[in-house]
């Protein structure tokens, strides 16, 4: 995530798994393999999202035992990130988070940015990126055991629409974060 300081915007990306400590990459190379490590030990995210998107009924319960390994100490790095960005009295914060709700981050937030793009579009991109429709399948079934409009708080929700190109969405980004910023 990301906040405004003072001399400008600070990055404190917590970007799951890679987050983690050189025990937990071992916990996940022990589960799946050492074929999910790089050659400097790091996960290797493509090799860990075939064992836990896989269109198996065994894909579900890796899933769940990654995110039960992970989800704790990542949202323990959120925590304290936030922390330091509240002593810091920055303006803004910005949370990057895709299971933002289902996560329960919803309540720290004043306003939850929801990123759509059309389903055409998407699996264009979700293509570009060397991306099967049967890996697309995977996580969008992923997504759908646990996604539920309902769970989208009333109130705090802007919508950003990424159908267009890159700048199109930067533009729609800059009105927003000058909203946000005032």
């Amino acid at each position: 995530f990301f906040f405004q300081a003072e001399d400008g915007i600070r990055d404190y990306k917590v970007t799951g798994v890679q987050t983690c400590a050189l025990p937990i990459f071992r916990a996940i190379a022990s589960r799946f393999g050492p074929a999910v490590l790089d050659a400097a030990g790091r996960v290797r995210r493509r090799a860990v999202a075939e064992r836990v998107f896989a269109a198996t009924p065994e894909s579900g319960r890796e899933l769940e035992w990654l995110e039960a390994l992970v989800h704790p100490r990542v949202r323990g790095r959120i925590a304290a990130a936030l922390d330091a960005a509240r002593r810091g009295a920055a303006p803004v914060v910005v949370l990057d988070v895709p299971l933002l709700v289902q996560g329960g981050w919803a309540e720290a937030c004043d306003r939850i940015v929801l990123v759509e793009c059309p389903e055409p579009v998407r699996k264009r991109r979700l293509a570009e990126r060397h991306w099967s429709a049967a890996e697309a399948a995977a996580r969008d079934a992923a997504w759908d055991r646990r996604y539920s409009a309902e769970l989208l708080p009333r109130g705090k929700l802007t919508t950003v629409d990424t159908a267009g190109d890159l700048a199109y969405t930067r533009r729609q980004v800059g009105s927003l974060w000058s909203e946000l910023h005032g």
